[in-house]
């Protein structure tokens, strides 16, 4: 993960994939550092927009659904953002 974000992919999406691992690692405060980063990292591309809708998702649900709304401006038929913002606007949100 250091080396793709040395190299420039998609900060956002690869912060989260980061504190994944790091999580599942155990390292607790270096994930929390990591989904720290990737919230406050403005994404660039749909992957990205998908990763931190739903790392917002559980808190945050309105701001996840914009964040899916902005992968699917980029990628219209990502079928992981259209899914994902079927459940919110139903599940979390009440709207359909």
């Amino acid at each position: 993960f250091d080396k793709a974000l040395e190299l420039g992919l998609p900060h956002t999406r690869t912060y989260f994939l980061r504190a994944r691992s790091r999580a599942a690692l155990g390292q607790v405060e270096l994930a929390k550092a990591d989904r720290a980063l990737g919230a406050k990292t403005i994404p660039t591309d749909a992957a990205s927009w998908v990763a931190r809708a739903l790392d917002r998702m559980s808190v945050a649900p309105a701001l996840s659904a914009d964040d899916f709304r902005e992968a699917l401006k980029l990628q219209p038929r990502n079928t992981l953002a259209l899914g994902n913002l079927a459940h919110v606007l139903s599940e979390r949100l009440g709207k359909i």
